[in-house]
């Protein structure tokens, strides 16, 4: 499946840390079914697409940022839904 900048999108699997940069927060605490953007897409030839997802926490600071793969992720939204 693709998705596209800005999808909204749940995170469905356990990510190895080394793909997390969890800023101010502890990457222990990124979680199946957290919440997250997608801020970039990611595409080279003969490679899958990768997304960069941004995880937001309530204060609007960035909790976490990694790169995902799509079965890593489900949307949960399309870019510009209401």
């Amino acid at each position: 499946m693709t998705w596209n900048l800005y999808d909204v999108v749940r995170l469905i699997a356990a990510i190895p840390s080394e793909r997390i940069d969890a800023g101010q927060y502890d990457a222990n605490d990124v979680r199946v079914g957290d919440l997250g953007t997608i801020v970039m897409v990611l595409t080279a030839p003969d490679t899958r697409a990768a997304y960069e997802v941004e995880c937001v926490g309530p204060d609007g600071h960035t909790r976490w940022l990694a790169t995902l793969f799509a079965d890593e992720i489900e949307r949960v939204s399309p870019a510009g839904a209401t």
